[in-house]
């Protein structure tokens, strides 16, 4: 399969209820940086590895995503909240391959998709997430893996949590795998579905890339610098 023909399903559904206070009414994923939404920043990013074949998942004022990526993209719009989980069931109907990139529209992970991809055909036949090790992982959950790469289990949010690895919100999804279970309609990836991929096969992809999402206050403010020093290492907008 060639790398731009792998679907890349973005999640945008979330009000990004910590910030609401900050976003004048828009979707998070369309929080201006640099005179463009920070959706348009981390689809430049994709382009750099031929993925191109995008679809957006959209929840909360799905409106101003159609609007402004509707004549570039396929959009997908949630008549009501489903959650991460259930926002990746309700697009599998457009998702044509048995294997699709699926990462959440308030992130920026700067990983080598190329690496990820060739990681992630070892076991084909099942689901993979980036982890990135962090120094504290209290806010963000553990991840735990051994020496094969397969997951063990997740743990909670801890605060006092020392270094971990945290899933950092990018997954190279099996179709097949996905609808061996029965999940409900609204559910969550993190919450409800990975746990249960863990009891089949669920792998991780180590990387030390850079990373930055824009869910807080603190990280929302970091955005632009970021997008800024990347341009000038890449020069991805």
């Amino acid at each position: 399969m060639y790398v731009n023909n792998i679907p890349v399903l973005i999640l945008c559904g979330g009000q990004g209820t910590r910030i609401k206070h900050l976003l004048n009414g828009l979707p998070k994923p369309m929080y201006p940086v640099l005179g463009k939404p920070f959706l348009s920043h981390q689809i430049a990013y994709l382009s750099r590895f031929g993925l191109t074949n995008i679809i957006i998942s959209a929840g909360y004022r799905a409106d101003v995503i159609n609007e402004y990526f509707g004549n570039e993209y396929l959009i997908i719009e949630e008549n009501e909240p489903l959650g991460t989980g259930g926002a990746v069931f309700y697009a599998l109907n457009h998702i044509k391959t048995e294997n699709f990139i699926c990462l959440n529209g308030d992130t920026l992970f700067l990983l080598d998709f190329n690496k990820f991809l060739n990681a992630s055909k070892v076991n084909n036949l099942f689901s993979t997430i980036a982890l990135k090790k962090v120094l504290e992982s209290d806010r963000f959950g553990s991840v735990w893996k051994n020496g094969t790469n397969k997951i063990e289990k997740f743990a909670e949010k801890n605060i006092g949590t020392s270094s971990g690895l945290i899933n950092a919100g990018i997954y190279y999804l099996n179709k097949k795998q996905l609808q061996k279970f029965d999940f409900p309609k609204k559910c969550s990836i993190e919450t409800d579905i990975f746990p249960e991929l863990v009891k089949d096969n669920l792998f991780g992809f180590e990387t030390e890339a850079d990373f930055i999402d824009i869910g807080t206050p603190e990280t929302l403010v970091q955005i632009e610098n970021f997008i800024v020093i990347l341009n000038r290492k890449i020069k991805i907008t």
